[in-house]
């Protein structure tokens, strides 16, 4: 908990004095959060595409069906 609090204050210090950060430091210090975060977003939009595609199928076959009842008739 603590050692969370220091490592927020550095980078707070470093934006504040500064205004920039150095990426790769934060990133060698925060490699597990952005990790995680990164497989979260990948996971999200995988889930995401395929729902739409999903929803394109459904509503080209709907629209199949529709033109099949009515040349059938």
């Amino acid at each position: 908990m603590a050692a969370n609090r220091a490592e927020e204050a550095k980078n707070l210090y470093a934006l504040e004095t500064k205004g920039e950060i150095n990426y790769l430091n934060y990133t060698k210090r925060n490699w597990k959060k952005l990790g995680l975060g990164l497989v979260l977003l990948i996971g999200f939009s995988t889930g995401c595409l395929l729902r739409l595609r999903l929803f394109r199928i459904k509503r080209k076959l709907s629209k199949l069906e529709e033109e099949e009842e009515t040349l059938l008739g």
